[in-house]
């Protein structure tokens, strides 16, 4: 059995998508930094947990395909001229390496 790991899964599209591919009759493994609607919790950030969310996939089947939709909004707070350099690296590394190290 393959299965689809999703990232971003508990919410907006990732939530969408994997609702999409279970009504298709696919397997699949949501991924969260939160754990809700079901997802299995692995933080992206980093490539270890990129690394933690491939196995916890792996243990299901062979991954078949990706939907890498994990993201964070730089600003989520306030401004973007609000943002400290440690906000702005950890939106990169969400946003742009977690779907790199994948």
């Amino acid at each position: 059995m393959a299965v689809f790991l999703v990232t971003g899964a508990s919410t907006g599209i990732g939530l969408a998508a994997a609702r999409a591919l279970r009504a298709a009759g696919e397997t699949v493994v949501g991924i969260s930094r939160s754990g809700r609607e079901g997802t299995e919790v692995a933080d992206l950030s980093t490539g270890a947990g990129v690394r933690e969310a491939v196995a916890i996939a792996r243990r299901h089947g062979p991954i078949r395909g990706l939907v890498l939709n994990a993201a964070t909004g730089s600003a989520r707070d306030g401004s973007v001229g609000d943002l400290t350099a440690a906000d702005w690296r950890e939106t990169m590394a969400i946003n742009l390496d977690s779907p790199f190290l994948t």
